[in-house]
């Protein structure tokens, strides 16, 4: 039986989701998430492990340098990678919001003009305002705490992940929740086919989380 390698996400969300596949029987190390400036492999047991943020997660697995792994749902929509998504998992929840000053907002959104939206997510962001708001908006990408660039003034609005105990403190205010996001499951395509019965067993044991069959 081939040695699989899992992908596994640092973030804040780190100590859950060790909890969770600990609790399932995998034998994931303890990381010391403000130490994890780049990827990194541990290789155990039961699995090889590489730990790296959660957008070189599903990268990782997409390429094939890991089997399979667990990334945010909003990772998974915003990359439009091609990996299979067998499960989706009862953790890590979180909303992908806009957020702006509340006097900016008094005006609705559809009288205003060359809005600027500050994002570390432009593809949902400019599907939800070409879809929900008939705007085309410029995009300033960036890569954490995007709603900072509001506070800044180099943003009219942002669109950030927000978990599911965070609020906004004024003068933002939340003005729309554009995703619902969890934990999922993701499965490199190739490996699917080659380790069918070991990653349907990995995917019936995620599946168990959540009370499913």
């Amino acid at each position: 039986m081939a040695k699989l390698t899992m992908a596994v996400p640092v973030d804040r969300t780190q100590g859950e989701l060790v909890t969770r596949l600990r609790e399932l029987g995998f034998c994931v190390p303890d990381v010391n998430v403000s130490c994890v400036p780049e990827p990194f492999m541990h290789v155990g047991d039961d699995y090889s492990y590489v730990f790296s943020n959660c957008w070189d997660t599903i990268a990782f697995v997409e390429d094939g340098f890991a089997d399979f792994g667990i990334c945010g749902l909003d990772v998974v929509l915003e990359s439009k990678c091609l990996v299979y998504e067998p499960a989706r998992l009862p953790f890590s929840f979180g909303r992908v919001s806009i957020i702006g000053n509340q006097d900016f907002l008094k005006t609705p959104l559809r009288y205003r003009t060359h809005l600027r939206v500050g994002t570390r997510y432009p593809r949902l962001a400019r599907d939800y305002f070409a879809r929900e708001e008939s705007l085309n908006v410029n995009i300033l990408e960036v890569c954490t705490a995007a709603k900072e660039t509001v506070h800044m003034g180099l943003c009219d609005l942002s669109v950030d992940l927000l978990s599911s105990a965070t609020s906004v403190r004024e003068p933002l205010v939340e003005y729309k929740v554009i995703l619902e996001a969890q934990a999922v499951l993701i499965v490199n395509r190739s490996a699917y086919r080659l380790n069918h019965k070991q990653l349907q067993e990995i995917t019936h044991s995620m599946r168990k989380i959540g009370g499913g069959s």
